[in-house]
């Protein structure tokens, strides 16, 4: 991982200069968590993460514009000689240079709230479609009873069901302290790409109502298009995986 962000040591402080991309929340936060070069070196050595404070001076952002997932928005963060104390390296000034190691450990963690997130996303547009297929007639019967449609809510159902099973066995690794790096990344890369299928299976159900912004189907499809992407790619993760068997 190259780290482009600067952070230069100057006596009990540190002066932080670069951008950064793809940052969240920046607008409703107080602190940010800054992955900077301290020392470079090896591949993955000086990294520092620093807890900054968003009201230091030379912190300025703007926010990037996206298709979904529009309740948390994402920002282009400019530092201009950000200075921070020494003490607000995450874990304390002792832990300067070992910000890969922090990371690494919380990178299990995001994958499986991902997981969460997402199992819930393909329960929601289930139980969406569902509804809506019992209550929708066409030729005088709803059309849950045909056939096509009982197909597709059956295989919707399966894949919900089966994204709740995975994540819950990452979760279940983790919190009982054994190894869930693999299991992290197949839940991660199961669930978002299932949510995905579901919530356009979803739409596929409710026809052209499914396209409209009055029904949530719509953003249920945007919003499942990040999961592929966020907290590492599936792609990152099919590597993980591999390089484990």
């Amino acid at each position: 991982m190259h780290i482009e962000t600067r952070a230069v040591k100057d006596g009990s402080s540190y002066v932080i200069n670069d951008q950064k991309t793809m940052i969240s929340g920046v607008d409703v936060a107080t602190h940010m968590m800054l992955a900077t070069n301290t020392s470079p070196g090896g591949e993955y050595s000086g990294m520092t993460i620093f807890m900054v404070p968003m009201d230091t001076p030379g912190i300025s952002y703007r926010r990037l514009g996206k298709i979904g997932s529009e309740i948390i928005g994402v920002f282009e963060v400019f530092l201009d000689d950000v200075t921070v104390d020494e003490s607000m390296v995450m874990g304390g000034p002792e832990m300067a240079n070992q910000g890969w190691l922090q990371l690494m450990k919380q990178l299990d963690l995001e994958r499986i709230m991902i997981s969460a997130q997402f199992t819930g996303m393909a329960r929601r547009a289930t139980d969406e479609a569902i509804a809506y297929a019992k209550q929708r007639k066409q030729f005088g019967k709803a059309i849950a009873d045909y056939q096509m449609i009982q197909a597709i809510l059956a295989d919707m159902t399966i894949g919900a069901q089966t994204c709740q099973l995975i994540t819950y066995y990452a979760a279940w690794l983790k919190a009982t302290g054994q190894d869930c790096n693999v299991a992290a990344s197949q839940a991660k890369v199961y669930t978002t790409e299932t949510a995905r299928k579901v919530c356009i299976d979803g739409m596929q159900v409710m026809g052209g109502y499914g396209y409209l912004r009055e029904f949530d189907m719509q953003r249920l499809v945007r919003d499942s298009l990040l999961g592929a992407i966020g907290g590492g790619t599936n792609q990152i993760q099919r590597l993980i995986i591999a390089k484990n068997l």
